[in-house]
């Protein structure tokens, strides 16, 4: 999964206290949404398959529930707030949720069947429905990120398909062959792309050229982008012991994050105070890490105004 974040916020000095540079010991454990709530089990606990994740506009985080084929939305604490499975104004249900994005405008974006992007409110009502019909349908999608001018970007097969936020469709984006098999997508700010291939993480120009990569032990799933410090920073999974490494925007490494608690991630997000969120596969039910738990949770991070020109 992966969002730009163009906000003004700075990270606090307490953010993300247990990241820790290569070699270094991690200052404390994080803290893991327990899905408190009534009935058996909690309406908030996620199956064992594991999912995507993001954060919205207001600060509350979003999970892909793949065993349920719902995504899920919390509070900053883990506290449930609800479940979609079919979003009030859209047509049929989900049926194979598989990524999740988010916007700054409070736009939540789900990858369902490969085949179509749906775009929700934070409220879960239908918004828009991306990539159904047209010269070049869907076939294939298997992540969605919105750049910081409101561009919908589904990264699927070969190409990164692209959408104005009222569904127009743009010209694709084509992926160079060594990133046909791409996982996850990020677009930072200044238009660049970044793709986890499982067996790397790669740089692209916002042309589709490749620019940059780093190679990577059996990543698997998940990629975010961290745009609350002056520098970007990216998170991607290893592979090796669960660890989730963090990389300049060059994808030079520059620290990692404790891997002692975290099993099979299967998402990654970063808010825009600079927090990262983990979902972590167990076959007793997949969790969410919080990595910064704050005894107050700091104040919620203002959005942007909407650029010239986005269609909402």
């Amino acid at each position: 999964m992966g969002v730009a974040r163009a906000t003004a916020c700075l990270i606090p000095a307490a953010i993300l206290s247990v990241l820790a540079m290569a070699g270094a010991a991690a200052a404390a454990p994080p803290f893991a949404f327990d899905f408190a709530g009534p009935g058996t089990p909690p309406p908030g606990a996620l199956g064992a398959v594991g999912g995507d994740v993001a954060v919205d506009s207001e600060g509350s985080v979003w999970v892909e529930d793949p065993t349920e084929n719902r995504v899920v939305k919390y509070d900053y604490n883990g506290g449930f707030i609800a479940g979609f499975t079919q979003p009030e104004g859209l047509p049929t249900a989900f049926v194979d949720t598989n990524g999740l994005g988010t916007d700054d405008r409070g736009g939540v974006y789900v990858v369902d069947d490969g085949t179509r992007v749906v775009k929700i409110d934070l409220g879960g009502r239908h918004v828009r429905t991306y990539g159904i019909g047209g010269p070049a349908p869907q076939l294939s999608a298997a992540d969605v990120a919105v750049g910081a001018d409101g561009v919908v970007h589904v990264l699927e097969a070969g190409r990164i398909a692209r959408y104005r936020q009222d569904g127009t469709a743009l010209p694709d984006v084509i992926l160079p062959g060594s990133v046909a098999d791409g996982l996850d997508l990020v677009v930072a700010p200044s238009g660049e792309y970044y793709v986890n291939t499982a067996s790397r993480i790669v740089r692209l120009s916002p042309a589709g050229a490749e620019t940059g990569a780093i190679p990577v032990f059996n990543a698997g799933e998940g990629l975010a982008a961290d745009t609350s410090q002056p520098a970007l920073r990216i998170y991607g999974r290893t592979g090796f012991e669960g660890q989730i490494r963090e990389y300049a925007a060059d994808l030079t490494p520059v620290g990692t994050l404790t891997s002692t608690e975290v099993s099979v991630p299967t998402g990654i997000a970063v808010d825009c105070r600079g927090t990262v969120y983990v979902v972590d596969r167990s076959p007793a039910g997949s969790r969410v890490l919080k990595f910064d738990d704050p005894a107050t949770p700091p104040p919620p991070c203002a959005p942007p105004a909407a650029p010239p020109g986005v269609v909402d």
